[in-house]
């Protein structure tokens, strides 16, 4: 169900008039690809089978159906991919009955209740004519959301997109490695070369579309296989208003880039005849990539990705600048990699919260990062993370990623080729420092001015990361098996234990987003779930501010609970079939057309106050997620539920002094809402 959606700018979004005309009168162009006359060489062996592009760049400036060539149906990743049905656009009746309930805990007085009422009766007829342009909208396109939510959702946003935008899975150790050597510097570098060579495998399947398309449920549903296409080879490019996204030909380009200590290198994949590179030539390549960083200091010019996207835009342009078609050649090397490896071979984290801190910003490794680019980060003691570039795609395709990397542990990789069951190549990679050759070019005007503009990001950087922060929660007391046990939805549970924390730390229940993904239709991406409801607000009352409170007997409380988390999985479903209301409001309020009043009900306090969302969660199978706050008076609450346990990854501005006080909270919640069923099922067995 559940799938990671950290857009901060969508999640936080009120319109107002000028914002809206804004929105509408830009019209996004396509700049130009690469304009150097590069030589681009198709392989036609048996490990690089791919159809080729009739252009080896393609730009993107947010529109899948402008990359719909990509989509083969013919192949299994897209078999299914003609027949999804569109989404649908909800009727005005629903969404306004489906608001309601959901901004009724959010009133502040009983005449704002009355206001809303009236606003919400009147909305079919004053949206009208709105609903019939975003009919019309729906028959001209794959998706009438797409374009809009990967443009003014992503795309268009200005905000720096390190903490802000981008996301990162915690993942686990390779148990193979651990006990196979205590040597730090190897165990990054066998980690990272199982993962080189996993990646690659997955990359065939995905590029090739061999893939199968992912289903759910019972019936075997298929969902939307788009975001598959952003996951390799691919880079957001930073440009003025509205960045664009490049997709390089995989026929083409088959090589990975690695970062280490600052500096970028291109690392092929397959040798001249198409043949993979062992994962012992792996291994020594990137020790090498690591020795060659040694011996130079590197300008830290990763850090060109970690400002406002006009500042990224303009820092790009200037690298262009000042080293011409050579420096623009190097870009297009980094950004058409297969993916960015992260040799953080100095960094060895100890705890689930170090490696949180370093994935989510860099913490000390910024400059070996890329963030326009999806990124595997690898630490000295082989710690795992992924980093996502969020701007097409969503956490599902990556997750699927994740758990490939993870279930191809270096020991398996190592068993299958000493069985011979794959042609290696007997060569060893060629490491190329990537940026090294056109910096040396430079003349020293240049360089002071390249290194101002590495200054003057990293100190943006610095104050952002300064004024966040991050706690980890792993609460071990029991986890999913025990909550399915006791007749509850783990994902529903969970979201009534935040709900729980969050009313005791606010003193009241505030604006809450879960994303829930709409990939049963054609190019869909996500809906938001909301949390808050009437049942929501009630089993929070009952309970009290305090552990305990006696007011409300235990098993009236745990019927509350129960009432909450059915009214939960309700709207979930709702959501999940694109009957949500948030989309459908974002749309019609997209549709006004200059100098038209908006219906009642979008200009309304609760409108604005039941999308500001103060607490921002999402929660993906195995891979303990985090992200930033979607606003500055929220957290965000990254979620994972295993079997055992709970891990929580909880972020919020550092001046609110949060941290502690909503991780203690959490685990009161978990422990009182444990023994309510408790206290029941001792009830249950003295009868």
């Amino acid at each position: 169900k559940d799938h990671l959606h950290c857009d901060k700018e969508m999640r936080r979004l009120a319109f107002s008039s000028s914002s809206i005309q804004n929105i509408r009168k830009f019209s996004p162009s396509r700049n130009s690809i690469p304009s150097q006359k590069t030589s681009f060489r198709y392989l036609s062996t048996n490990s690089s089978m791919l159809e080729r592009w009739s252009q080896p760049i393609v730009e993107s400036v947010g529109d899948y159906d402008e990359e719909l060539f990509l989509e083969k149906s013919n192949r299994p990743l897209y078999r299914f991919q003609n027949n999804l049905p569109h989404l649908p656009v909800p009727s005005l009746k629903d969404t306004a009955e489906r608001f309601l309930p959901t901004a009724l805990p959010l009133v502040e007085s009983a005449e704002e209740e009355i206001s809303l009422r009236k606003a919400v009766s009147v909305f079919p007829e004053q949206a009208k004519i709105l609903q019939e342009r975003l009919q019309i909208r729906a028959t001209a396109s794959s998706s009438w959301l797409q374009l809009w939510w990967n443009t003014i959702g992503y795309l268009q946003v200005r905000d720096c997109i390190v903490i802000n935008v981008s996301y990162f899975f915690n993942l686990p150790e390779d148990s193979s490695l651990i006990s196979a050597t205590n040597d730090d510097k190897k165990l990054c570098f066998k980690r990272g070369a199982a993962l080189l060579k996993a990646a690659w495998e997955y990359r065939q399947l995905v590029c090739s579309g061999d893939l199968p398309q992912e289903k759910i449920g019972r019936q075997k549903v298929p969902l939307c296989s788009v975001g598959f296409k952003y996951l390799f080879h691919t880079s957001r490019i930073p440009k003025y208003l509205q960045d664009s996204y490049r997709l390089y030909d995989p026929s083409v380009f088959t090589h990975a880039v690695v970062a280490c200590a600052g500096h970028f290198f291109e690392l092929p994949l397959i040798d001249e005849e198409g043949r993979v590179y062992s994962l012992a030539s792996l291994e020594e390549s990137l020790l090498e990539c690591h020795n060659k960083a040694k011996m130079e200091d590197a300008i830290e010019i990763g850090y060109l990705t970690t400002s406002d996207r006009d500042k990224c835009a303009h820092a790009r342009s200037e690298l262009i600048r000042l080293g011409g078609a050579k420096m623009e050649e190097a870009l297009t090397k980094l950004e058409s990699g297969m993916l960015l490896l992260c040799l953080d071979d100095h960094e060895n984290p100890s705890s689930m919260e170090e490696c949180a801190k370093l994935y989510w910003h860099g913490d000390k490794s910024t400059a070996n990062r890329w963030y326009d680019k999806t990124q595997l980060v690898v630490t000295g003691n082989g710690q795992l993370g992924y980093v996502g570039e969020h701007a097409l795609l969503d956490g599902m395709p990556a997750v699927g990623l994740c758990q490939h990397l993870l279930k191809n542990t270096h020991s398996r990789i190592q068993s299958l080729e000493e069985a011979k069951s794959v042609v290696l190549s007997s060569a060893k990679p060629l490491v190329k420092n990537i940026f090294s050759p056109v910096l040396e070019m430079f003349d020293e005007h240049s360089l002071q001015r390249l290194q101002d503009l590495v200054d003057d990001a990293k100190k943006d950087l610095f104050d952002l990361v300064g004024s966040n922060d991050l706690k980890v929660l792993n609460f071990k007391d029991y986890g999913g098996t025990f909550i399915k046990n006791s007749g509850f939805s783990p994902d529903a549970y969970i979201q009534m234990a935040i709900q729980l924390a969050t009313f005791r730390l606010f003193g009241k229940q505030v604006a809450t987003y879960e994303s829930t993904q709409v990939r049963k239709f054609l190019h869909g991406r996500t809906e938001t779930t909301r949390s808050v409801s009437p049942a929501s607000n009630a089993f929070c009352k009952a309970m009290g501010n305090h552990v305990n409170d006696p007011t409300h007997s235990k098993p009236n409380k745990l019927q509350m609970l129960r009432d909450a988390t059915d009214s939960h999985t309700k709207f979930v479903r709702l959501a999940s079939d694109g009957q949500g209301v948030d989309r459908h409001l974002f749309a019609l309020t997209l549709l006004a057309k200059d100098g038209e009043e908006l219906p009642s009900l979008l200009r309304h306090p609760l409108h604005a106050r039941s999308k500001l969302w103060r607490v921002s969660t999402s929660t993906l199978p195995g891979t303990s997620p985090g992200f930033g706050p979607v606003c500055d008076t929220g957290i965000g609450i990254g979620y994972d539920i295993k079997d055992d346990c709970c891990v929580f990854t909880v972020t919020s501005l550092k001046k609110h002094g949060w941290m502690n006080k909503i991780n203690r909270l959490l685990q009161e919640a978990l422990l009182e809402m444990k023994d309510l069923i408790l206290c029941q099922s001792a009830m249950r067995s003295k009868l």
